[in-house]
């Protein structure tokens, strides 16, 4: 077993603490950082999904772990879908944005203050798809 399934699995086991979770919850603003392992045990583990880029006939499916929220969800998306298919139209226009994903990943953290993360495309759930898996514009609004 690798660290990163070891790392996951210890957060597993310590979602599972309901009095260790409420205990991180009320002393969260009396003890610094302690926010950040609320962030840590927050975050989603094993999440499988499938993103499709319809306009492009794309599509991926991947296991993500250690996602804390939809903004840290697009942001590797975004960089999976502008890897994986950088040789075809409107991916390879793309612009990679390597500090967000660096800081996305944990790799390094931006230590200027004009860093930025901007999305290259929208994402929406799959209700938003029609029947011929196009994007609607009903769908597009509620979803």
């Amino acid at each position: 077993m690798g660290m990163g399934e070891v790392l996951q699995q210890a957060r597993i086991e310590l979602r599972q603490n309901q009095q260790l979770l409420r205990l991180i919850e009320e002393l969260e603003e009396q003890i610094d950082n302690l926010h950040f392992v609320n962030i840590v045990l927050g975050s989603e583990d094993d999440l499988e999904v499938v993103a499709l880029h319809p306009e492009t006939s794309t599509g991926i499916r991947l296991r993500l772990s250690m996602v804390q929220n939809n903004f840290h969800l697009f942001t590797l998306l975004q960089d999976v879908f502008v890897q994986q298919f950088q040789a075809q139209e409107p991916f390879a226009s793309m612009p990679r944005n390597e500090v967000a994903v660096e800081a996305a990943t944990g790799v390094a953290y931006p230590d200027t203050d004009d860093a930025f993360d901007s999305a290259l495309f929208g994402f929406y759930a799959g209700g938003a798809l029609d029947e011929n898996g196009a994007l609607s514009e009903q769908g597009a609004f509620a979803h």
